[in-house]
């Protein structure tokens, strides 16, 4: 059965109702169908990973193979088709933040500077699990 998400933390992106943030879950028996609402916003941008199964067709574009993803849109419903093996996916979704991003290994910040700052209080042991 269905469950309510959590509750993000209150300071998150996640926590803003027009982030329109989710994370689906999706599996289609073979050659079954499922429609996918379009999503809240315009600016959402969603991202399908099939990783078990055989392909689904995301409305009229060509199949997604199981073990790819791909960028889909999200302005409108979409019929999702399985193929004769079935499909399971996730559906990663959400607006932009809209701000500067910097990567290094499992940590992400706004700038380099906040980057090196992260991986100094890691290394001294100053971040919270």
């Amino acid at each position: 059965g269905e469950t309510d998400a959590p509750t993000p933390p209150p300071n998150s992106w996640a926590s803003k109702p027009d982030a329109d943030l989710a994370v689906w879950h999706i599996r289609i028996e073979a050659g079954g169908r499922w429609t996918l609402p379009q999503a809240a916003n315009v600016e959402t941008l969603r991202v399908l990973y099939a990783f078990e199964g055989s392909s689904v067709q995301v409305g009229s574009a060509d199949p997604i193979a199981a073990q790819t993803g791909a960028a889909i849109v999200s302005d409108r419903d979409l019929q999702l088709v399985a193929g004769d093996g079935g499909i399971e996916m996730m559906l990663l979704q959400g607006r932009p933040i809209g701000e500067p991003v910097a990567q290094h290994g499992p940590f992400v910040m706004n700038t380099r500077a906040e980057l090196q700052q992260a991986v100094e209080d890691y290394n001294a042991g100053r971040l919270a699990t």
